[in-house]
């Protein structure tokens, strides 16, 4: 069972100059996994994952650079302090190293519906810790956020997103021909979903 650590000792201030949703920030802990605010010091650990072509494969752009690495971070931790999303950076809890991310983003309120998203280093591919992180970042969704629905957009090759998501219970609710061009060629998108257990 995941814990929700928070309070003064698991929030970055910097974050929060203005009411967020997220204040404090949910730090969570799992069996093997420590999952924190992001800050501008996780940007090595970030692009390291970014700039990897086995990470973005399938999400229809070129790898990263350190400065659009910053760029995205920046980003990040702006939408999280107007508390319109919010990225967890993923922790070995034995290593302490930096293994990958995951976000709620893209919320719309007034439907109460979100989408989950989530990278992970390969060398750790195929040992269940994303889904050990999403897990209790959807009960962030359900019980902070009031979200109705999260959904999980997908390239149809992605094998192993695609695994991640129907483990966590999602289901697939569509499957877009084309809808999206790489700037190359056009790809398709499919889409699962999942409602609130609450």
């Amino acid at each position: 069972m995941a814990d929700l650590v928070t309070g003064p000792d698991h929030t970055d201030s910097m974050f929060f100059m203005t009411p967020s949703p997220f204040e404090p920030f949910p730090t969570i802990e799992t069996a093997r996994l420590v999952l924190r605010a992001p800050t501008l010091d996780d940007v090595e650990g970030m692009f390291l994952a970014a700039s990897d072509p086995r990470v973005v494969k399938y999400l229809g752009r070129a790898p990263a650079t350190r400065e659009t690495t910053r760029e995205k971070l920046v980003k990040v931790t702006d939408a999280l302090v107007r508390g319109a999303s919010i990225l967890w950076i993923l922790i070995d809890r034995a290593s302490g190293a930096h293994v990958g991310s995951a976000c709620i983003w893209n919320w719309n309120e007034g439907d109460c519906r979100a989408e989950v998203g989530y990278d992970l280093a390969p060398s750790r591919w195929g040992q269940g810790l994303v889904t050990e992180a999403m897990t209790p970042i959807l009960r962030v969704g359900w019980e902070r956020m009031k979200l109705h629905s999260l959904e999980g957009q997908v390239h149809p090759d992605n094998v192993g997103s695609i695994r991640v998501l129907e483990k966590l219970g999602f289901v697939k609710e569509a499957h877009f021909l084309e809808n999206r061009f790489n700037g190359t060629s056009f790809e398709g998108t499919v889409v699962y979903s999942k409602l609130s257990p609450l």
